[in-house]
């Protein structure tokens, strides 16, 4: 199996537990598919994230830009508005994972996350 397909696997696998029609309406727009980089020989580790809202300093709001939520905030003495494109590492909350053995095919579900029991407006909105 080559990775492509374990990422066919993976989404097979978790379309089997969360079928389209059960998923909430934010999954699509506040989730990102990511691969674990580690490297453990003949797997590949798959997740599911979502980014929790950070607790904002004071004179720092979330605005939507293209479809995104990102932090902002105005330059102290220029009350110029700038986007907060990164900071220190961020939090992920991961929805769903799992680890897909290349040989066997065999799939590990590492986090399976209660879709029903997330709260949207605490994560933000990534498209």
């Amino acid at each position: 199996m080559t990775p492509d397909q374990a990422l066919e696997t993976f989404i097979d696998q978790f379309l089997k537990l969360h079928p389209k029609s059960s998923q909430p309406d934010w999954f699509t727009t506040h989730t990102n598919l990511a691969r674990d980089t580690a490297n453990k020989p003949n797997k590949c580790c798959f997740s599911i994230v979502a980014l929790p809202k950070k607790n904002l300093k004071e004179g720092e709001w979330y605005e939507e830009v293209h479809g995104r939520e990102v932090v902002a905030e105005f330059l102290p003495g220029t009350n110029e508005k700038v986007y907060v494109i990164s900071e220190a590492k961020s939090q992920v909350l991961v929805v769903f994972k799992a680890e897909i053995d290349l040989d066997t095919s065999e799939v590990n579900i590492i986090v399976n996350e209660d879709l029903s029991q997330i709260t949207p407006d605490k994560l933000v909105k990534l498209r």
